[in-house]
């Protein structure tokens, strides 16, 4: 295993982990709300594509594990920082793809300030319209996280 993809992982309970990178550097908090079968994933930092795509399965071998299905998610991306336009492709058409097919119905992300993430994240956007559409969920992007957890609380 390169340093890079060197990330190491902490459970804070049955529900709930972090991750650091090979430094000790939280990059990840992911939470899953049992009740509400929502996923929540909380970006922080720099964090190279590879390792974007390395929590990503890691987070799904981790649910499966434990036999969580998800119909919500939110992605708080508030605080990454760097350009990710490298893994929109995989995002889409491997991860999101199959957690539609696991259930996924709605997702809400929270939209970064910083300048190259928000240029990654605006690329994104646009995949998403297009790729929601084709596959029967619903992806919305926001500001706040108040207006993300709002949106989703009104979905069925």
């Amino acid at each position: 295993m390169t340093a890079i993809l060197d990330i190491q992982y902490q459970e804070l309970d049955q529900y709930a982990f972090k991750a650091y990178n090979y430094i000790g550097t939280e990059i990840l908090e992911f939470q899953y709300i049992i009740d509400q079968k929502l996923s929540f994933y909380t970006f922080q930092g720099y964090i190279p594509d590879e390792q974007i795509i390395e929590l990503y399965k890691y987070t799904a071998q981790w649910m499966a594990k434990r036999q969580f299905s998800v119909y919500k998610s939110i992605t708080d991306a508030r605080a990454i920082e760097g350009s990710f336009d490298g893994i929109n492709d995989w995002l889409m058409n491997k991860f999101i793809r199959a957690a539609i097919m696991m259930g996924l119905k709605y997702v809400a992300t929270v939209r970064t300030q910083e300048f190259y993430s928000s240029l990654a994240l605006r690329e994104h956007e646009d995949m998403v319209s297009k790729f929601a559409l084709e596959n029967n969920y619903e992806h919305r992007f926001f500001d706040t996280l108040e207006e993300a957890r709002t949106w989703l609380e009104a979905q069925p």
